[in-house]
């Protein structure tokens, strides 16, 4: 086996991914997975929530929002918006830069919900990525790979 039989696709990795975070909808993030960094941030930012919330899930939406937003787009997470207007005539794009602006105010939490979706989404698509690079390098006497071999029976679990 050499390494690019487990590695994560560079192109996704660096590029990103457009996802559209809504079935059917024309809105669509230009995302990459999760890094390491992004992750410890993430977890920080939680925790200093909770402090005051109490707890993780006590959290309001629009805490959430205006504590992470900026660190989706500060460690580059979320690098396009497309499909998403100022207008109703679909005139004037939401740009990139207007995203830490929107997501700032209460009123758009919701648009940083499917911001983190979509982020969700690129990482769980690059998680799945490798564990099929892993499965299809080894494969077992009856022709399965050996990681779907081990992997458990269960229902895929839905990004939060």
């Amino acid at each position: 086996m050499d390494l690019s039989q487990v590695a994560l696709a560079d192109d996704a990795q660096t590029d990103g991914a457009w996802i559209a975070p809504r079935l059917g909808e024309t809105m669509e993030f230009l995302c990459v997975a999760k890094s390491p960094k992004f992750r410890a941030r993430e977890i920080r930012a939680l925790r200093d929530l909770a402090k005051v919330y109490g707890e993780v899930f006590a959290i309001p939406a629009w805490a959430e929002a205006q504590r992470m937003g900026p660190v989706y787009l500060e460690e580059g997470m979320v690098r396009g918006v497309r499909g998403l207007f100022h207008d109703r005539e679909r005139t004037q794009p939401v740009q990139l830069g207007d995203l830490g602006a929107l997501i700032a105010q209460k009123k758009f939490s919701p648009l940083y919900e499917q911001m983190k979706l979509a982020v969700e989404m690129a990482s769980t698509r690059l998680e799945a990525d490798a564990e099929a690079a892993l499965g299809n390098s080894s494969d077992g006497s009856d022709g399965t790979a050996a990681a779907e071999k081990s992997k458990p029976s269960s229902p895929a679990r839905t990004p939060s």
